[in-house]
């Protein structure tokens, strides 16, 4: 992806805009490209096969849930649950649900670099 990030943050200090202030949040990030550096927690295949990359942070009820561009798909088969990755999405909305857990998305995304310091 080659477009600039507009931000460049952790899950947890994503997590925290939204849990702080969602309408704020929403307004910053929604339709602007995200620089996310963060550990990955759990890897899932949509039904077309593509890979969704989960961050979570254990402070808050939100998950990261980042669909990978169809171009970058192939990259989620080479990353891991615990692999340190810097990706780069467009924020696309909130999901919020306080029972079962909230989820912000991040479609288009790429994994830029994986476990680096």
């Amino acid at each position: 992806m080659d477009i600039k990030a507009s931000f460049a943050l952790t899950t947890k200090e994503l997590t925290k805009a939204f849990t702080d202030d969602v309408n704020a949040a929403t307004k910053m990030y929604v339709g602007k490209p995200i620089e996310l550096k963060s550990v990955l927690t759990s890897i899932e295949k949509d039904d077309s096969g593509n890979f969704i990359l989960i961050f979570s942070d254990s402070t808050s009820n939100i998950s990261i849930r980042a669909s990978l561009a169809k171009e970058d798909n192939e990259e989620g088969a080479s990353v891991k649950p615990g692999d340190f990755i810097l990706l780069k999405g467009f924020c696309n909305g909130y999901n919020q649900d306080d029972l079962l857990g909230s989820d912000i998305i991040l479609d288009r995304s790429a994994i830029i670099e994986t476990n680096f310091n």
